[in-house]
């Protein structure tokens, strides 16, 4: 008997050619963060074509997001490739022996648009706190896109909850969210409802308080105004 032909194996789904996406360049960053990397590494981490790799660093690098660290030699004899860091700095000086043309720069960087969004996204986040809702309003995106990718940006460690927004009326406070890393903000306590509503009767007062000094204001106003009528 003839043994049964084995089966194929299962092809690794691969992204070569599909987008990155907001998520996409936010795990390139975090992955840099984490460890200065070569377009080669990254582009074998992601299974994305090195070609597209080079023009993602490039971008990056040409809006101040990343700097070039050192220049390392992957192959024997081969030219050496510049390794990214995160952050803004001073790029290592170029190897002697390295031509004048940078390996990114073979194919001009394309624009990328979603690139730049996340690079305007992440530049406001890093001014102050904000809340999600406010940075979609900000960016003018959809508040459902900018919240996913917030969050995801939080599970992954790019960002993290710096402070948070306490409600006049009391509720569950809202979380501001800043560029960095480390521990979250602790949550402020919940405000007791007996507080809640002194505020409230004491917010109350104050405005019936103005309401009625600008009827004391008004009356002689009006009884001038029916003088000079009857006149």
């Amino acid at each position: 008997m003839t043994a049964a032909p084995a089966k194929k194996a299962a092809k690794k789904p691969s992204r070569r050619g599909r987008k990155l996406g907001w998520k996409g360049y936010a795990d390139i960053l975090r992955a840099i963060q984490i460890k200065p990397q070569s377009a080669q590494q990254l582009a074998e981490r992601f299974d994305v074509q090195l070609q597209t790799m080079r023009r993602v660093l490039a971008r990056f690098h040409d809006l101040s997001m990343l700097r070039v660290t050192e220049w390392r030699q992957l192959v024997e004899r081969g030219s050496s490739v510049p390794v990214y860091a995160y952050g803004q700095g001073a790029d290592a000086p170029r190897p002697a022996t390295q031509p004048s043309r940078r390996p990114e720069r073979l194919c001009r960087a394309a624009a990328l648009p979603e690139l730049v969004q996340v690079v305007h996204m992440l530049r406001r986040l890093e001014q102050e706190p904000i809340s999600k809702v406010l940075l979609a309003e900000e960016i003018g995106s959809q508040q459902a896109c900018v919240c996913r990718f917030v969050n995801h940006c939080h599970r992954i460690g790019l960002v993290r909850i710096a402070d948070w927004s306490l409600r006049l009326r009391g509720g569950r406070p809202g979380a501001l969210y800043g560029l960095g890393t480390g521990a979250d903000a602790p949550r402020p306590a919940r405000v007791p409802r007996s507080v809640i509503q002194r505020r409230n009767r004491a917010a109350r007062r104050e405005r019936q308080s103005t309401l009625h000094m600008i009827g004391l204001t008004a009356r002689p106003l009006a009884g001038q105004q029916a003088q000079g009528a009857s006149a």
